[in-house]
């Protein structure tokens, strides 16, 4: 699986004018390489696929990682790549752009001497936002085990505890349930601080007639999934019904227009004009989704500015928002998947505002 995504990234080497390409960030390392480490560096020309790590990790890159060798470094892992031969023939070498500081950089400058460095942006990444069959099953176990995790902690809700408490419960039970850890660390957002769109869990305690916004997700075999889902702690008020009713039919009916081969800022402007034609489109100020894998953001990017077309393969949030500073805010958020059978959606549970 990984030659063949190697094989990819390679028949890119034309278009980007580059003839090798050296691989920095985490995922990337994981997605072409299997290297699931924290300390890693890929070289790939159009001949062999290099991989750089240092003793802590020689038995786990042996078990996982898939190039033509693997090199253990003494010391920076840059330093190695004097080594290769191979180094003297590239004219070219990409890099990830966002993925490389400038002392980096600079150390690179160096070691590839006369060859020119090629920054890439978004390479590997457009490669991994067609998913096989294999990590579509990852990220749907992911999204298994959220759900069973939501059905969970709603019963553990209740007026008085804190949203840290509630965090730490998700955390506990995403390990407890199979997952391997948090895609990203949980929103758990109380009253008016729900308007928060990316607030972090403090010591607040939930009181009678708060929502509780609820944003996490899971990793399983490094694939991630993402979800959110709101509540209510006794019964909605009217601007409370309002909002959240507005964001309910916003993602319902996005949700029925989407297929392969649609534009993605289509997307976003569809469910965009829904929450608009309420009067609250200035509330709903970030996009409509994002791309889901190894990284909890990928691409393909749904927003109106957006170039992308989805495709069969993608799996992507659909998470429309309202949010009124100093009142509450309201983001319902599900994983979807297009596949040979349409479109699928991971998280598959209601949308129904629950009452705790």
């Amino acid at each position: 699986m990984n030659d063949d995504r190697v094989e990819a990234l390679r028949n890119l080497f034309i278009e980007k004018e580059i003839d090798s390409f050296l691989v920095n960030s985490p995922t990337s390392l994981h997605y072409l390489f299997g290297y699931t480490g924290t300390n890693g560096l890929g070289f790939i020309n159009t001949r062999k696929s290099y991989f750089v790590t240092d003793f802590r990790y020689k038995d786990q890159s042996a078990n996982e990682v898939f190039a033509t060798e693997i090199i253990l470094a003494d010391g920076h892992l840059a330093d190695s790549l004097t080594g290769i031969d191979d180094i003297e023939e590239c004219k070219k070498t990409g890099f990830e752009s966002t993925a490389v500081n400038y002392d980096q950089y600079l150390s690179y400058k160096q070691i590839f001497g006369s060859s020119e460095l090629v920054p890439c942006q978004e390479t590997v990444e457009k490669i991994e936002s067609v998913k096989s069959a294999v990590e579509i099953e990852y990220i749907s176990k992911a999204s298994e085990i959220t759900i069973k995790v939501f059905n969970e902690i709603i019963d553990l809700i209740k007026p008085g505890i804190t949203e840290k408490e509630v965090a730490a419960e998700i955390s506990y039970r995403i390990l407890r349930l199979g997952g391997d850890g948090d895609s990203f660390f949980p929103i758990v957002l109380f009253g008016s601080r729900t308007a928060l769109p990316h607030g972090s869990p403090e010591d607040i305690k939930l009181e009678e007639g708060d929502l509780v916004q609820l944003d996490f997700g899971v990793r399983y075999r490094g694939y991630c999934s993402d979800f959110s889902r709101v509540l209510i702690a006794g019964k909605l008020k009217r601007e409370q019904r309002e909002i959240y009713l507005a964001v309910r039919e916003s993602i319902d009916r996005t949700i029925e227009i989407l297929k392969p081969g649609m534009p993605a800022k289509d997307v976003d402007l569809f469910a965009r004009e829904i929450i608009e034609k309420k009067g609250f489109g200035r509330y709903f100020g970030h996009s409509i989704g994002h791309g889901v894998g190894l990284a909890v953001h990928a691409l393909p990017k749904l927003s109106r500015n957006s170039d992308e077309v989805l495709s069969i393969g993608n799996v992507f949030t659909i998470e429309p928002g309202i949010y009124l500073t100093g009142s509450c805010g309201v983001r319902i958020e599900d994983l979807i998947c297009l596949d040979d059978t349409g479109v699928r959606v991971l998280t598959n549970t209601s949308r129904d505002i629950i009452s705790i």
